[in-house]
């Protein structure tokens, strides 16, 4: 099967409703999408999914409001450019707007992978749930100080129940016995998502990240994954280090955001 960019859309779709449902410390469905909540900020505290096969009514965005409202101040919602035109209505109608945009690229690991690139090469230790728990906060740490995210007992919290995640598998970078550079698996079906790429700051530049897309990729078609995704934002070093690998850029998709939303917005 060769897969279109609505056909991707729609499968990854699903794969985040999914990884919401199981991750997320709160749940609750809305319309065939998902909202979750585990803290104000968090990744998992989103809405997702919603309109990807039916049409978004008004009560559903009453719901969304609802399931937020006292708990963060912003709403962050994930489309598709493959979403229901009702959804779009419903967004303006309540004022959300446009926060920000992903890029989606794709991999057949059917097809030849660029082994690598010129410059060093790096071994790298493969972290699961099996893994000793020392690796995995260690692992844990370096991913939040790469991305600039506080350390606290909530951002530690979510990113070791990630990485104790069965769909899950990472590889890290150790130097000096301190872990400086994380990255993920995550398997859903036939595909592979390459998640939480991190290196800290001082690191950089040395093709570290570059090395870790290689050895996923690699990864993944050895798991028998039959086609890989990486999200990034636009023009950011990831989806550049992506293209220059191979992957395709299949479509963008916008994040909405409603701010201070309090009771008049229903």
């Amino acid at each position: 099967m060769r897969w279109t960019p609505q056909t991707l859309a729609l499968h990854d779709s699903d794969r985040m409703v999914s990884v919401i449902q199981e991750i997320a410390d709160d749940t609750r469905s809305v319309g065939d999408g998902v909202m979750g909540f585990s803290y104000p900020g968090a990744w998992p505290s989103r809405v997702t999914g919603l309109g990807m096969r039916e049409p978004v009514t008004r009560q559903m965005m009453e719901d969304v409001l609802a399931f937020y409202r006292g708990r963060q101040s912003t709403i962050k919602l994930y489309a598709s450019p493959y979403s229901h035109p009702s959804l779009w209505e419903q967004l303006r109608l309540h004022r959300f707007s446009i926060d920000d945009w992903d890029s989606v690229l794709f991999w057949d690991l059917r097809d030849p992978l660029i082994e690598s690139e010129p410059g060093a090469t790096y071994e790298f230790a493969n972290i699961d749930q099996h893994s000793q728990d020392t690796m995995k906060y260690e692992l844990a740490q370096a991913n939040l100080i790469g991305f600039s995210d506080a350390l606290s007992e909530p951002t530690i919290g979510l990113a070791l129940k990630v990485i104790d995640h069965p769909s899950t598998e990472f590889i890290g970078l150790w130097q000096d016995d301190a872990c400086i550079a994380t990255a993920g698996l995550e398997y859903y079906n036939q595909s592979a998502t390459l998640i939480t790429g991190s290196v800290l700051a001082e690191y950089r530049r040395r093709g570290i990240q570059s090395a870790m897309i290689v050895e996923r990729l690699k990864i993944a078609r050895d798991r028998g994954a039959s086609y890989a995704l990486i999200a990034s934002s636009p023009g950011a070093a990831t989806e550049r280090n992506a293209l220059r690998l191979g992957a395709r850029l299949v479509y963008h998709q916008p994040v909405f955001v409603l701010t201070d939303a309090s009771e008049e917005d229903l």
